[in-house]
């Protein structure tokens, strides 16, 4: 759900969406030890500093 996510606000350039992917991530805090939310993390990083810059 998350990726599906990531995918669309990046595609419609949704600033609103990736603060909505932040609070999604912070869900994840638990879990943050694991490769596919350290992945997950690090690509919404990367989409949010490519919308904001």
């Amino acid at each position: 759900m998350g990726r599906q996510s990531l995918e669309i606000f990046t595609r419609l350039g949704s600033v609103r969406g990736m603060d909505y992917l932040q609070v999604y991530s912070r869900s994840l805090a638990r879990w943050r030890r694991e490769p596919q939310v350290l992945d997950f993390m690090a690509e919404v990083g990367k989409a949010r500093r490519r919308l904001t810059t």
